[in-house]
């Protein structure tokens, strides 16, 4: 009989089954927390996924939705309601310098980063000091000079 090693995966007797490859570019980890949770619809699920691949700044009002994602308008609406519902996204208005109204929103990766205080803008660090300059090595003392021969008589 062949030896099992009590560390190897067994073999699912029915259910899903995962076949992998590693992805090194263009993935996005998303948390179970969103796409498993019990009380948000499908839509709102893949909106909310969708919208934690896209890169900061990437607009995401419900036109810019509208001509990326094969949904209504509507549908839109719905599930980003229920995303901001169940802390999956918190939307503020805010007025600009200008007098213009926005709509600034934040993607949570969970409902408990919505907590957290807003990430301070990104700065560079500030440069280090240089280091004090090293001495320079004194030289090695040169030999002495050897005396001169005496005249031969």
């Amino acid at each position: 009989m062949a030896f099992q090693h009590p560390s190897a995966h067994s073999r699912a007797a029915y259910g899903v089954q995962h076949r992998n490859v590693r992805l090194t570019r263009r993935f996005t980890i998303v948390s179970n927390d969103l796409v498993q949770h019990p009380e948000l619809s499908m839509n709102a699920r893949g909106l909310g996924a969708y919208i934690q691949s896209l890169p900061a700044g990437t607009p995401i009002g419900i036109k810019d939705l509208l001509s990326e994602l094969p949904l209504g308008q509507v549908c839109i609406a719905s599930a980003l309601r229920e995303l901001e519902d169940h802390g999956f996204l918190g939307r503020s208005k805010e007025h600009l310098p200008n007098g213009r109204l926005i709509t600034r929103t934040v993607s949570h990766n969970h409902p408990s980063a919505a907590e957290l205080a807003p990430a301070a803008p990104q700065t560079p660090p500030a440069p280090r000091p240089a280091p004090p300059p090293q001495p320079a090595p004194e030289p090695a003392p040169a030999p002495a000079p050897e005396p001169d021969p005496a005249p031969e008589e």
